[in-house]
């Protein structure tokens, strides 16, 4: 999945057996902020792809998170998601999820990723989430896409909420 962090390697704490270090990457040397709306306005577009690309991503993973936290790089417009301690596996039976409960953190994810962009920015977004749905759609095997049904639909009906098709 691209912009999260990756977890390299994790060591017990010497002098507390109860806690744990972890070294993660990539190291964020740039200036970030947190909010599209605080970026210039030429990066704007390009951090906006790149939330719709993570969101879809994780979908694709079948990892969802709650309170995402963006870094967004002020020379780039790259947006690193950090902090996913919140993350869940969510679990599958076939295409339909084995947890009908599993549908509120995926509701939850897809809101929390969406309301990150700014209103003036849905068109950009409605064509970042239909190129990211599409190269998904042409990476799986004779065109099929990796999202299960089930979070196709929950993906489609969070999108249709901030923007049209």
């Amino acid at each position: 999945v691209s912009g999260v962090e990756t977890c390299l390697a994790k060591q017990r704490y010497p002098t507390d057996a109860r806690r744990v270090m972890i070294v993660l990457e990539p190291v964020v040397s740039a200036e970030s902020v947190a909010a599209v709306s605080e970026l210039e306005a030429p990066l704007r577009p390009h951090a906006v792809r790149c939330i719709i690309r993570t969101m879809v991503q994780m979908l694709a993973a079948e990892v969802v998170t709650s309170d995402v936290q963006p870094l967004m790089n002020i020379q780039t417009g790259d947006v690193l998601f950090i902090d996913l301690t919140e993350a869940k596996v969510i679990g599958f039976q076939g295409t339909h999820l084995k947890k009908p409960d599993d549908e509120g953190l995926i509701v939850s994810f897809c809101n929390e990723m969406l309301a990150l962009i700014p209103e003036e920015l849905y068109p950009v977004a409605a064509d970042a989430l239909k190129d990211e749905l599409k190269a998904m759609e042409g990476a799986g095997t004779g065109g099929v896409s990796f999202l299960s049904s089930d979070l196709y639909s929950i993906l489609r009906t969070q999108a249709s909420v901030y923007f049209s098709d």
